[in-house]
């Protein structure tokens, strides 16, 4: 059975091409011209397995409204196809499951291609579900707790998760923040790596852990790991986590059994080494075993010059040991700064603090006690906060925009190179107030962002005009203000202030203004030009009728161009470039016709209003009533009768969004014949006057007798209403 695809255009002919086409291709195809039939089709059609759709459909739903309102009931490929290559219009369907874009007249091969693709990654991600069905499966019955949240959010939990947070079912935990489900004390760290996990697209193999709180209260440590996946059309983190709360506990209890051991043993954290009169080690904590790399048992006796080795950190030359001074001097000696231990496995050390003579009840000095601990990380943290602040330094210096901290009072505490530049004049601008230094003012600004920052506790922004002194003029700048907190109480401490010149943008907004206005004047230019172009056509058609006399008849042929040639006569006349006025295009429509195509007098009673019409639906009613005059010259007019010809305008209006409209067409003469059905048309005359009535979502209805009287009634789509001219 051949594959069926729906195609949905609302232009009737280029349905009809793109329909022969594919059908070329062993392909069965169905035709929509609206969105709202699309729907309805594949509703009521199940064969229905792929969509060929157009983006602008005219009147009604477009064709990304219709492909989402289609996605929520069938789950079908569809492929987009557009005359346009904007971004915007490519951007509408990025939201949309779609498999391809397809720019119309891009030829056969590329479109038949992007179906046959289409089809392909369809079947392919039907085999994709299928396989997270059977994950799904596998989650479910799995014994570790499993559970995806999406922006915080739980949106699925697996049996192993519910009952871990001492739930009796899914819905009492779907929808609730991940967050409310674990210990404050974890949240920051969780935060990072999520949105880590956000960032990257990558998991996060390495198990944490943290303290879940169950729905009674109760707490229960776990280890967990995540990893990003796409769920419910977004993506989203699978947690898995792994109850360890037994072995927290286990731990907990050795934690404490060692500590009650360490506090009997060593009544401080620092190494601790002590000797006896003659400078030999006597005693070791664990801290000095392993900063010297020495087991007690092994530098018992010996020379602690052998055990404790130390030199000076800038000169790398072996420094004389504390020990020897305190015994000559009997007082407590500190430790020169940057004194570096050298360990046994040859491991460096950056140590501090003293050494002390131990004295007898008699002030007899019988050793030397030694305190020291390592001070390594100070001095790296000491270390990396100075480079973070030269880090610093150089990315604001680096940054374009003028960047100036302030405090809660607007005092600036910081200004990049940039904002220097802008105020050179006013150097040094550290310690004064913004409104002076950047704004030359005595008090604070009306529009200043920086105090509303400061009030709402958000970043705020304001585009405001600043007199620049070294360029003579007043610039536009655009102010962000951020604000900053102390880490721990959350307090502002002050913002950020970030400045961007935007003059040359606001210049750019006025040349852009100026470049529309041009664009209107190239359009009438444009309509002026196809105007002329069309009527050289409809003459050569002339002369070649002429020529050929009796022969071929390409009346017709020169009737619709003329129709079309006057709607651009009337856009290059009109001060709107998508408007044209309805009687007057209609009297030259019908003027022309039967002054190029009739011997007699005919008579034009033309009862329509003045008014707008949309281009689009003008041309299509343009077509209309020429082919309607066309055929009243040709079958309709009697010799005998007065020629007259009569066309009007009602318009229905109604409590609806649209309004109707009626048109209605006679002629006197002959009556129209019996035989002919104009529901099922032979002539293409007729055939395209039904066509072109369906894509103005209309009917057609025609009096036969005793003259035609033929009525179109159609409606406008919303927000191109015919107005008053």
């Amino acid at each position: 059975m051949p594959k069926k695809i729906l195609l949905v255009e609302d232009q009737a002919i280029l349905a009809m091409t793109e329909s022969r086409m594919i059908e070329k291709h062993g392909y069965t195809v169905v035709t929509a011209f609206t969105g709202e039939q699309a729907v309805a089709i594949v509703e009521n059609d199940q064969d229905i397995d792929l969509i060929l759709m157009d983006i602008n459909l005219g009147r009604g739903m477009d064709g990304t409204e219709a492909a989402q309102s289609i996605l929520q009931k069938r789950l079908l490929p569809i492929i987009f196809l557009s005359s346009y290559t904007d971004p915007e219009v490519v951007q509408k369907t990025e939201t949309i499951t779609a498999y391809g874009y397809v720019v119309k007249n891009t030829g056969e091969t590329v479109l038949i291609n992007a179906i046959k693709m289409a089809y392909r990654l369809y079947n392919s991600f039907k085999k994709e579900q299928e396989s997270e069905t059977r994950f799904r499966s596998m989650v479910e019955n799995s014994p570790d707790p499993m559970f995806i949240h999406i922006d915080f959010k739980l949106v699925y939990l697996n049996p192993a998760a519910i009952h871990l947070l001492g739930a009796s079912s899914e819905e009492e935990l779907i929808g609730m923040s991940v967050l409310d489900r674990i210990d404050e004390a974890f949240h920051e760290n969780a935060k990072l790596r999520i949105k880590r996990m956000y960032s990257t697209h990558k998991a996060m193999s390495n198990r944490i852990e943290q303290q879940y709180i169950r729905l009674d209260g109760s707490k229960v440590w776990v280890e967990v790991s995540g990893i990003p996946i796409h769920y419910q059309d977004s993506i989203g983190i699978l947690t898995t986590v792994r109850d360890i709360n037994e072995r927290k506990i286990k731990e907990q209890l050795l934690r404490e059994s060692r500590e009650n051991l360490r506090i009997t043993l060593n009544s401080i954290g620092d190494a601790v080494i002590s000797t006896n009169i003659d400078g030999r080690v006597v005693r070791m904590n664990p801290v000095a075993e392993q900063l010297t790399g020495w087991k007690l048992e092994e530098a018992r006796g010996k020379d602690l010059e052998e055990v404790f080795i130390i030199m000076d950190g800038s000169t790398r030359e072996k420094s004389v040991n504390p020990v020897k001074h305190v015994l000559h001097s009997g007082r407590t000696v500190g430790l020169n700064n940057h004194t570096i231990l050298v360990s046994r496995n040859g491991a460096e050390h950056q140590i501090a603090d003293s050494a002390a003579p131990i004295k007898d009840s008699s002030d007899t000095i019988s050793g030397v006690v030694l305190v020291f601990r390592d001070v390594t990380e100070e001095y790296r943290k000491a270390r990396e906060l100075e480079e973070s602040r030269d880090f610093l330094d150089a990315v604001f210096s680096s940054i374009q925009d003028g960047v100036s901290v302030l405090d809660t009072d607007l005092t600036i505490k910081y200004a990049n190179p940039v904002m220097e530049k802008w105020h050179q004049e006013k150097m040094p601008v550290i310690g004064r107030k913004c409104f002076r230094a950047f704004h030359d003012t005595d008090s604070e600004c009306k529009a200043c962002p920086s105090l509303r920052c400061m009030e709402s506790g958000k970043a705020e922004m304001d585009v405001l005009q600043q007199y620049s002194e070294t360029e003579k003029r007043n610039n536009w700048i655009e102010v962000y203000s951020y604000p900053f907190r102390e880490k721990d109480t959350g307090k502002i401490r002050g913002v950020i202030e970030f400045v961007r010149d935007i003059t040359e943008r606001k210049n750019a907004e006025k040349r852009l203004l100026n470049a529309v206005e041009e664009k209107e004047l190239l359009m009438k230019e444009l309509n002026h030009r196809v105007k002329n172009n069309l009527a050289i056509i409809s003459s050569l058609l002339q002369i070649e009728t002429s020529r050929l006399g009796s022969d071929i008849d390409l009346s017709d042929i020169i009737s619709r161009i003329d129709a079309i040639r006057i709607i651009h006569e009337k856009l290059y006349q009109s001060d709107k470039i998508t408007h044209i006025k309805l009687k007057d295009y209609i009297q030259d429509l019908l003027e022309t016709v039967f002054s190029s195509f009739s011997d007699r007098t005919i008579t034009i009673h033309n009862d329509i209003e003045n008014i707008l019409v949309p281009t689009k639906p003008a041309v299509s009613l343009g077509l209309i009533i020429n082919e309607i005059a066309v055929n009243a010259i040709k079958h309709g007019f009697k010799k005998d009768i007065k020629a007259e010809f009569s066309v009007s305008l009602d318009r229905n209006s109604n409590n609806n969004e649209e309004e109707e409209y009626l048109l209605t067409l006679s002629n006197t003469g002959a009556p129209f014949p019996e035989d002919v059905d104009i529901h099922n048309p032979r002539s293409l005359g007729l055939q395209l006057v039904t066509t072109l009535c369906d894509q103005l979502d209309g009917s057609l209805s025609l009096q036969k007798s005793p003259y035609p009287v033929f009525q179109v009634r159609f409606r406008i789509e919303e927000g191109t209403h015919l107005q008053a001219g």
